[in-house]
Formats: C-alpha cells, sequence, structure tokens
C-alpha cells in the first residue's frame, strides 16, 4: 500500500506578543515557560469557610458570566511540585511544565487564553485539544466535576458561552470544535479568549493539570489502514462541511473530491476506500 497523508503544523512553545497568535493550520503551547501575562490571566473569586457556595453547573455559570477580562488579572503564579496542598489560583508547574488547579478556601478559580487571530481571513471554527490529569485523592465527589470551559470573541461579562466538549470532567485527552459562525466570525487581528473554571467543592478537592494545548484553524486527517488493503480516512465531528480530495501528486493542480460515502461514529467523521496505490489525500471546505 502506498497511501500518502498531506498534512502542516505550526508550532509554538509560547508565544511572545501581546496574546496568544493563532495561526494556520494550528499552534501548539507545550507550557515550556512561565506563561506571560499578556497571554494567560488568573483570578480567585469569593471566599467560603468551609462549604462550598457553587453547588452546581448553572451557579458555576452565573459566576463566570459577572467576569470580564479587565476583571481577570492576576498573572499566573510559579508552583515547582504537583499541589499536595490547595491554593485559591491556577498556577504555571515549572517542573512538569503545564498549568494546575487545586481549591482552596474560594468559590471558583478562573484562568483565561487570551488568542488573536493572525490568519489573513476571518475564521467561523476553532479545533482546540489539549491533556487533563487529575489526582490528589480520595476526595469528595466535586459539585462540578473538573474544568468548565467557555469562550468569548469580547471578553465582556455576560459573554461567556460554554463549551460542552470541554466541560464534562473527563481527563485524558479531550478536544473539541468551536462553530463562531453561530454567533459571529473571529475577524483577523481581533482577539478572543478562553475561559477554564474549576469549583471549590465540600471536602478535599482534586487537582487537574493542563497541557499541550493545541489550536487548529483546519481540521487534522487521519489515516489507518484496514484488512484488504483500504484505508480509513477520519477527522473530528465539527468540520462536517470539509470533503476529502485525492491527487496523484503532491502539487497536483487537479484535486478531485473523494466519493466515497461519509459516516459519522465515535465523534468522528469517517471514509473508507480503496483508493491507495500512490493516492495523497487533503481535506478541503466547499470553495476552496
Amino acid at each position: 500500500m502506498n497511501a500518502w497523508f498531506l498534512t502542516a503544523t505550526l508550532v509554538l512553545a509560547q508565544s511572545v506578543s501581546a496574546a496568544i497568535s493563532i495561526q494556520s493550520p494550528e499552534t501548539r503551547l507545550t507550557f515550556e515557560t512561565l506563561p506571560s501575562s499578556n497571554d494567560w490571566r488568573a483570578v480567585s473569586v469569593g471566599f467560603d469557610s468551609g462549604s462550598p457556595v457553587i453547588t452546581t453547573a448553572v451557579q458555576m455559570d452565573e459566576q463566570v458570566q459577572t467576569r470580564s477580562i479587565t476583571s481577570i488579572s492576576n498573572a499566573l503564579a510559579t508552583q515547582t511540585v504537583t499541589p499536595p496542598n490547595s491554593f485559591n489560583y491556577a498556577r504555571w508547574n515549572s517542573a512538569g511544565h503545564y498549568l494546575q488547579s487545586r481549591m482552596g478556601n474560594n468559590w471558583c478559580a478562573v484562568f483565561v487564553a487570551i488568542l488573536r487571530n493572525d490568519t489573513p481571513a476571518p475564521l467561523e471554527w476553532l479545533d482546540i485539544s489539549y491533556d487533563v490529569t487529575t489526582g490528589g485523592c480520595p476526595c469528595a465527589a466535586e459539585d462540578v466535576p473538573g474544568f468548565r470551559v467557555y469562550f468569548s470573541l469580547t471578553g465582556e461579562a455576560n459573554s461567556w458561552v460554554v463549551i460542552p466538549a470541554l466541560s464534562t470532567g473527563a481527563t485524558g485527552h479531550i478536544s473539541a470544535v468551536l462553530d463562531f459562525g453561530g454567533t459571529s466570525v473571529w475577524a483577523p487581528g481581533t482577539d478572543a479568549y478562553l475561559l477554564w473554571a474549576d469549583d471549590n467543592s465540600a471536602g478535599t478537592d482534586a487537582y487537574y493539570t493542563l497541557d499541550n494545548l493545541t489550536l487548529a484553524t483546519a481540521p487534522r486527517l487521519t489515516i489507518q489502514p484496514q484488512p484488504g488493503g483500504g484505508v480509513e480516512l477520519s477527522w473530528l465531528e465539527g468540520w462536517n462541511h470539509y470533503r476529502v480530495e485525492t491527487a496523484s501528486q503532491i502539487k497536483s493542480t487537479n484535486w478531485q473530491t473523494l466519493l466515497d460515502p461519509m459516516t459519522s461514529s465515535g465523534g468522528r467523521i469517517r471514509v473508507l476506500t480503496t483508493r491507495t496505490n500512490t493516492t495523497f489525500f487533503r481535506l478541503a471546505a466547499p470553495g476552496i
């Protein structure tokens, strides 16, 4: 089988500008150095004396909606070990090179990534993925498990939209595709915001870490060999408007739409094909 997969990756350890520069096809943050306060900010919300104030996702949403980006003004503090103790602010771990949180005596912790669209075109979709780990247990069951995640195109109070696929409390590698087209497009040269919130539950909270944040402006195509000599091509749901194209040369000017049927399962769009004899594959949106 001589199948080829066409892709490209842009890797940035950390933006050094006034916001995290989002470029095509993707930007990756691995937190090797302390994130700049131009790119990341944190705040601790409220104070409690042992009884949780936020006990539902709705109450968390209400607290987040009171926040504007100007009210989230603290730089990320530095930690050297995975937190054995609780604290009220999200932090950067200088040994593990990730972000982490574990609640102390507040209502919740909030931290925000400030993004700038440095592509030449408006963006209607953004693929977000990262790794989450947890520990520090045995712990009491959390009222709002893990991180609850939001986005905003303005950073204003009452503008935050929940990202359900990132707000399940799941750990491991998680991902979601944002569809800005449902509200408005993300204009070139402007900022957008991603917000993570971790509530303080009754009893001892678990800690959470966030690492390997990837922000992609186009879907990533995966190719898997299949029995009988065929291949399965797949990409995340949310990029449903994309189609597979094929060509016999990587620099071809005559890419053709692959007509094999698309199916959807496990959160991915899938295409099975036997066209693997020196074939190149790519994803393309209509009109590209």
